[in-house]
């Protein structure tokens, strides 16, 4: 027994070619959106490894963790780190603020990383958290 069918709905061999790319234009844009995210920040993260008796100590472990993961840093002033990841064509860059107890990761600017609205690509998360995690241990 089969429920009995509206003039008004379409299955898909009985739609019109317009339909049909209307839907898939809809299905594509749904699966693109699922990329992205809000965007990560870390805010006043405490360090826990290693001890430093100085500020300059302190850039100097957030610079290592960087680089070790591929970013290129820049001090852009005290207390104040800019720091660039450029995969094939995405580039992130962050803005790292810290003390001698803690750091805080922001966002500057993005290229191909489909910032809008707050979101970002899930792929920026990602680099941001194991910065994050790096610059702890």
């Amino acid at each position: 027994m089969s429920l009995p069918r509206l003039d008004s709905e379409c299955s898909p061999m009985h739609c019109s070619p317009t339909s049909r790319f209307a839907a898939a234009i809809l299905i594509a844009v749904s699966l693109a959106a699922c990329r992205t995210a809000p965007i990560y920040e870390v805010t006043e993260a405490v360090f826990v490894g290693g001890r430093a008796t100085s500020l300059e100590q302190r850039a100097v472990i957030i610079e290592r963790a960087a680089d070790e993961l591929g970013w290129i840093t820049l001090r852009t002033g005290p207390g104040e780190i800019t720091a660039e990841k450029t995969v094939r064509r995405h580039v992130a860059i962050v803005s790292i603020h810290y003390d001698m107890d803690q750091f805080s990761i922001r966002y500057k600017h993005s290229n191909k990383l489909r910032y809008k609205d707050g979101k970002i690509h899930r792929a920026y998360n990602t680099w941001v958290e194991k910065l994050n995690s790096d610059i702890q241990d």
